[in-house]
């Protein structure tokens, strides 16, 4: 009896904490013009997939129509934008090898229609999502 409480306080010593998070996106754009233009509101597409932001794996994926998986092989330091929102920055590289930058941003006011939004930048064109709490 003694072996197995020291077999269950060894393993509650070794908790670890996941850094995954799943969030729905429910609107995307297609940016070609790589921001020479206002984004309006009228630009976004209605969507509804599944987005798993999985730090521990280095790995962000999109479950929608086609799903994709992308493999972040560099993380760049979090800053923060004129909203003071936290910006984080990665590079990666998609399902097909190509290289982007991925840019996440989680709004400081959670009380909006979104709580972040995802920037998948290729060299020549972005794509904009969305994102709302994954409920």
């Amino acid at each position: 009896m003694k072996r197995l409480i020291v077999l269950f306080a060894l393993f509650g010593a070794f908790t670890s904490y996941s850094q995954v998070y799943k969030f729905r996106c429910f609107q995307t754009y297609g940016d070609k013009t790589k921001g020479e233009r206002p984004i309006m509101e009228s630009d976004y597409t209605n969507v509804d997939f599944l987005v798993v932001v999985n730090l521990d794996k280095l790995r962000i994926n999109t479950y929608a129509e086609k799903p994709f998986q992308f493999d972040i092989v560099k993380t760049f330091e979090p800053t923060k934008n004129k909203s003071d929102d936290d910006v984080l920055s990665y590079k990666a590289i998609d399902n097909d090898g190509d290289e982007c930058k991925l840019t996440v941003v989680i709004f400081k006011n959670q009380e909006g229609k979104h709580t972040a939004t995802l920037i998948i930048s290729y060299s020549t064109f972005d794509v904009h999502f969305r994102l709302k709490k994954n409920d």
